[in-house]
């Protein structure tokens, strides 16, 4: 498991643990989620007319239940009054981020 920085547009950046294949590869995933959300049936809760509603946390509950069943990515923490990456800690400059 690796640490990854997962926002949303205006929001605080969140650390999340998730599977070394989904750090590695940040950008596909996100958007093969993007794609799961537009058709899956599993996904209707996510579209409203047309428009799609979620967060990072939507993200990481899509790699658990429908992704990888037996590691278990979860959250970490915030960072605090962190909102763009260009402000981020040094110690996290390492990790993969992706801003929905």
């Amino acid at each position: 498991m690796k640490k990854i920085l997962l926002n949303v547009y205006g929001a605080e950046i969140r650390v999340y643990s998730v599977p070394d294949e989904v750090a590695d590869n940040l950008s596909e995933y996100c958007y093969k989620f993007f794609d799961w959300m537009k058709t899956s049936p599993e996904a209707k809760n996510y579209r409203e007319n047309g428009v799609l509603h979620y967060d990072e946390d939507d993200f990481i509950l899509y790699l658990n239940k429908f992704v990888f069943k037996n590691a278990k990515s979860k959250f970490i923490k915030a960072l605090s009054g962190i909102y763009d990456i260009s402000e981020i800690y040094p110690k996290y400059k390492e990790y993969s981020h992706f801003c929905f």
